[in-house]
């Protein structure tokens, strides 16, 4: 097909958006719909090129593949070994196993899968992910390892019904699309047949504009194409400005960018005020480089942001867009252009066999980063070597393998004895059991511990209040044998949706005589490994390293709404209330680390075993706490005595909430 100056304008469109929303600028909130720009133009290009090569008899396949390579594989793997190079750096043991298994990922087109199975892409954790930008690199070649001959063979079967056939399949990938997102949004993100749609708009729009409509749309007013060209263009930027990490995204609120970019491919030609608009030197300027600066702004930023637990200011954030720029600009000049160049560099055959040793070498390292644990050699003469090798995932596990440990007595068997103190909630709760299950000893022996811990999806206290089967009839089997309870520890990392419940948990459970203590929630962090360890790393003190440390000022007064709330049903029903805010941080200063040097929460909220056994003494000294204790302690008619002995019932998945 011809060359369209104005599509390169429209990849500035893609590309600057999704820069300035890794950077963390507030009016680019959307720009992470940059990605799904670049999907329509993808689709829309190589069914264009595809199409033209069939219809003229010359489409082989060996070729199209070796366009790909050229286009994509010489700077990615540049890209690569500079970050693993970083990597060995910046990066502590645990941090440089991820980006090991990114790395693998990465080379073999799987990164999105990677992704899907962790944390989402709005979450903080992935913020300082440094390959969490290839997920759409993995997306887009899935697609074309399938596009292709799938194209051929319809084109071949059905050559009248080609375009009706790819809507059909355009129209059930945005339906999954939308009965996903719902359900998991945060998978649904990654996961490729809920993508297709949008590679596919491209795409049936290639085929429109081959066909009879794409003279009456040529021949349509210059000012009406125009017009529907800048619709289109706002439809995307609107998007950008308007939709945030709370969309549930790709769902209905993708169709913007999509159908938007849809309009600009179709109207915004040459011959238009938005077509001219697109194709002057500057957007086309930066579109011709838009897949190296795709490539290279994430690790930059990411690299920055482990340095930058606070937030990069914005002073940093433009000197990194600009650098990431300039090793654009030198990847293109350098690599993209002279690669894509036959008749400057190797042949198909060498082209192949260099896109497959790239490709194993990159697998090569990435399975030597992880089978090395990280390489902590790098870090074995430094004294804080244990803190530096700190694994976040790790002290996740332990803290749910603690909570198993104590399982193997069923709860049912417990709950015969009649003389159960039931913890209620989600990870939070988790945290909770092991403080109690640490200090088991001031429990005496007349109560055995026991835990109804949820995953985080489950977020309602009642029955029905929450999706999900199972995490229904968890709830429910728990309200049917809570009055066989001694007392009852509500302590979830309250929500709007639990104090909603909140007042008729309570009401069923004083009708049943269950004793009830609250707990209020968790103060929120910045995720403290994250936040001490690369400070150790430059050679700061451990004091130095977590004295900066302090409630996030932006989640604070939110927590603080919900305590005030918290602590409003509690006054008005009667119900005694501990303050877990005023446990890990004593008189208002917060704690991180214990008196020999352990971290004591793994991420921003959650306590690690060291935690829950530093702040579990604390909360069995709580005043509330204690006379809680005492009056389950005192004779309630028709109640056994339970034996001595902590038992933990885990109904949930490891999943924190």
């Amino acid at each position: 097909m011809d060359y369209r100056r104005e599509i390169d304008g429209l990849r500035a469109v893609a590309v600057l958006p999704v820069v300035f929303f890794h950077a963390d600028f507030a009016w680019a909130a959307g720009g992470f719909v940059g990605v799904d720009v670049f999907f329509v133009i993808s689709g829309f290009l190589i069914t264009s090129i595809i199409q033209a090569q069939r219809a003229e008899g010359r489409f082989r396949f060996a070729e199209f593949y070796e366009r790909r390579a050229r286009r994509l594989l010489p700077v990615l793997f540049l890209v690569l070994a500079a970050t693993t190079a970083a990597g060995l750096v910046l990066e502590s043991p645990p941090r440089l196993a991820d980006l090991g298994e990114s790395l693998v990922a990465t080379a073999l087109f799987g990164s999105n899968f990677l992704f899907l199975a962790g944390t989402g892409y709005f979450d903080t954790a992935t913020e300082t992910t440094p390959l969490l930008h290839t997920w759409s690199l993995a997306v887009e070649e899935q697609y074309y390892l399938v596009f292709p001959g799938a194209f051929l063979l319809l084109a071949a079967m059905a050559r009248r019904h080609l375009t009706a056939v790819l809507g059909v399949a355009a129209v059930a990938s945005f339906a999954l699309c939308l009965a996903l997102v719902r359900l998991y949004p945060e998978q649904t993100f990654y996961f490729t047949p809920a993508r297709i749609w949008e590679l596919l708009a491209g795409a049936i729009l290639a085929l429109v504009l081959a066909g009879p409509a794409g003279v009456r749309v040529a021949a349509l007013p210059g000012r009406l194409r125009s017009a529907l060209g800048f619709a289109g263009l706002a439809a995307i930027l609107g998007a950008i400005a308007l939709l945030d990490a709370a969309t549930p995204f790709p769902g209905p609120a993708a169709l913007a960018p999509v159908l938007g970019t849809v309009a600009v491919l179709a109207f915004a030609r040459a011959d238009t005020v938005c077509g001219r608009l697109l194709a002057r030197p500057e957007p086309v300027a930066i579109g011709l480089i838009s897949y190296s600066l795709y490539l290279w702004h994430q690790p930059l930023l990411a690299f920055a942001k482990v340095h930058a637990p606070a937030g990069l200011p914005p002073g940093p954030a433009v000197a990194l867009i600009a650098a990431s720029s300039a090793l654009a600009w030198a990847s293109w000049r350098y690599v993209e252009r002279p690669w894509r160049d036959r008749r400057r560099t190797p042949g198909r055959a060498r082209v192949f066999a260099a896109s497959a040793a790239g490709t194993l070498g990159a697998v090569a390292v990435g399975v030597a980063l992880v089978a090395g644990d990280g390489l902590p050699g790098r870090f074995a003469d430094h004294p804080r070597a244990g803190i530096i090798a700190f694994d976040p995932d790790e002290a996740q596990e332990e803290t749910w393998a603690s909570v198993r440990r104590l399982a193997e007595p069923q709860v049912e068997d417990a709950a015969a004895t009649g003389a159960q103190l039931v913890v209620v909630g989600d990870s939070h709760a988790k945290d909770l059991a092991n403080m109690l299950a640490f200090r088991r000893a001031a429990l005496g022996d007349t109560l055995v511990l026991s835990a109804h811990v949820t995953n985080d999806a489950c977020r309602g206290l009642a029955p029905g209040t929450e999706a999900g089967a199972g995490c229904v009839y968890g709830l429910e089997r728990f309200l049917e044998r809570s009055e066989d309870s001694a007392g009852v520890i509500l302590a979830p990392s309250w929500r709007p949706g639990h104090l909603d419940a909140l007042p008729r948990v309570l009401a069923t459970l004083a009708r049943r005589g269950v004793p009830v203590l609250l707990v209020s929630r968790t103060p929120d962090f910045p995720s403290v490994p994250e936040a001490v360890i690369p400070p150790l790393m430059r050679g700061r003190s451990l004091a130095d390293a977590v004295s900066p440390l302090s409630e996030d000022p932006v989640l604070a007064p939110r927590r603080g709404a919900i305590d005030a709330r918290l602590r409003a049903i509690a006054d008005r029903l009667g119900v005694p209330l501990v303050d877990r805010a005023a446990l890990v941080c004593p008189g208002g200063r917060c704690e991180f680390v214990d008196p020999s040097g352990r971290l004591l929460f793994y991420d921003t909220t959650h306590l690690t075993l060291a935690g829950a056994e530093r702040f579990g003494a604390r909360l069995v000294a709580d005043p509330v706490f204690r006379a809680f204790l005492e009056r389950l302690r005192s004779p309630r008619p028709g109640r056994a005595t339970a034996p001595a002995g902590p038992t933990i019932d885990s109904l949930s998945q490891r999943k924190s909430g």
